[in-house]
């Protein structure tokens, strides 16, 4: 399929040369005598009558003569969203513009026919494109269906704006200030454009807190600028595929050594094609992290770095990951966010929540330390600070995990106050 003007003038070339190739083959009457060469002919006349088709195809969609089918199957959308692109006239550019994709990004999803494209970044392209989903709703699974369903009706109910805190983003400086602009509307732009018309989650299929004195509506205003923040991430280069291969992880605990290891953290995990960001939360959230799916299906942790503790950040980041490992792919949730736990001591770094908090906290302490070699450690059972540095130091990582472990299986959190890297962790800079 021609995607551009570009592959166009490549393919009527290249049409051309074939055309002469075979002009002159069949002048020489070589064929008739020559099976191979008969084999040759045959098979660049199908080659060439398949470009033919093609510049067919595309002058036909540039001149504005094609409508969606009526009915069709979801597998059948993403040459849809090429046709209707064409259609309209426009070039790869503005639709990346007009959805808030990367280019390189969408000229990949293009040329694999939107194989690595999630859900629900292909419905944000369908909507802006004007192509109605609903004919091919009867052909998806339950759980994209509901999927549909659900960020379709999130999107119909208009929101509170005034609920959320637009003073405080415009504070932080991530709107951009207009003296006659009003600030909602400029707010409420900014919000849509950086979560999508069909945003990573629905308000009804979120993790987030009950709790009256939690702003449900600053933690969406988090998860926004998370998004706004992972985009500009991607835009810096190319990431990898993300696998579920949790093998590398053992070379990311040992990272926890190194005076700048969460820093490094950042590094590793893109290299595995995991975003991490770092941002601050928003009054009324008592937010901790968050693990979600970018528009394009990249899988994200976010963390807030509330507590400014070495333990804090290893635990807070191998719960994320715990999310993005059991959860993102395999349930109807597309994002996760945690809030600190309701332990007897306020100081606790530790998660308290459902059945998919539970697995989460179990894979996080198993990748850090897992129950086989946790046995092993003295200074589980004897908890001094001598004997944490040995283990530590026998396991190559930082004592902050371990006695973190300690204090928590305790319940205990007055005890090796000196090894959890308190005030460490806002010395660094997560710039790059």
């Amino acid at each position: 399929m021609i995607l551009d003007e570009k592959q166009f003038e490549a393919a009527k070339k290249n049409f051309d040369k074939l055309n002469k190739s075979i002009a002159r083959v069949d002048v020489k009457n070589e064929c008739a005598v020559d099976p191979v060469k008969q084999f040759e002919i045959v098979a660049l006349k199908r080659f060439a009558n398949q470009i033919r088709q093609d510049i067919e195809e595309f002058e036909m969609l540039r001149s504005g003569g094609f409508e969606p089918p009526a009915s069709y199957r979801l597998k059948e959308l993403p040459k849809i969203l090429i046709q209707a692109r064409i259609a309209r006239g426009w070039t790869q550019k503005m639709l990346a513009d007009k959805t808030g994709t990367n280019l390189q990004r969408l000229q990949l999803y293009e040329a694999e026919l939107y194989f690595g494209a999630s859900f629900s970044k292909k419905m944000q392209l369908a909507e802006v494109l004007g192509i109605d989903t609903s004919s091919c709703r009867e052909t998806m699974s339950n759980e994209a269906f509901k999927s549909s369903f659900n960020l379709n009706k999130e999107k119909a109910v208009e929101q509170d704006w005034a609920k959320f805190p637009v003073k405080e983003a415009y504070e932080r400086g991530w709107i951009a200030r207009s003296g006659k602009r009003n600030k909602i509307d400029a707010f409420k732009d900014w919000f849509n454009d950086a979560k999508g018309s069909y945003g990573t989650s629905a308000l009804n299929r979120r993790q987030i807190s009950e709790d009256e004195n939690t702003n449900n509506e600053a933690i969406l205003t988090w998860e926004a600028r998370v998004l706004q923040l992972a985009e500009k991430e991607l835009v810096k280069s190319s990431i990898p595929e993300f696998q579920l291969d949790e093998r590398w992880l053992n070379d990311l605990v040992r990272l926890s050594i190194r005076d700048d290891g969460p820093v490094l953290a950042k590094k590793a995990l893109r290299e595995q094609g995991v975003i991490l960001v770092v941002e601050k939360h928003l009054s009324k959230t008592r937010l901790d992290g968050a693990a979600m799916l970018s528009h394009e299906g990249i899988p994200i942790v976010a963390l807030t770095t509330r507590l400014n503790r070495l333990d804090y950040f290893w635990f807070t980041l191998f719960h994320e990951l715990g999310h993005v490992y059991l959860h993102l792919y395999s349930s109807s949730n597309f994002s996760f966010f945690d809030q600190r736990s309701l332990e007897a001591d306020e100081d606790s770094s530790q998660f308290l929540g459902n059945e998919l908090e539970d697995q989460a906290n179990e894979f996080a302490l198993n990748k850090l330390i897992d129950i086989n070699t946790w046995d092993t450690c003295l200074s589980r059972f004897s908890a001094t600070e001598k004997s944490v540095i040995a283990d530590a130091n026998r396991l190559k990582i930082h004592p902050s995990i371990i006695a973190g472990r300690i204090r928590h299986e305790r319940n205990d959190y007055s005890i090796l106050s000196s090894l959890i890297g308190q005030g460490e962790l806002h010395k660094l800079s997560w710039k790059s």
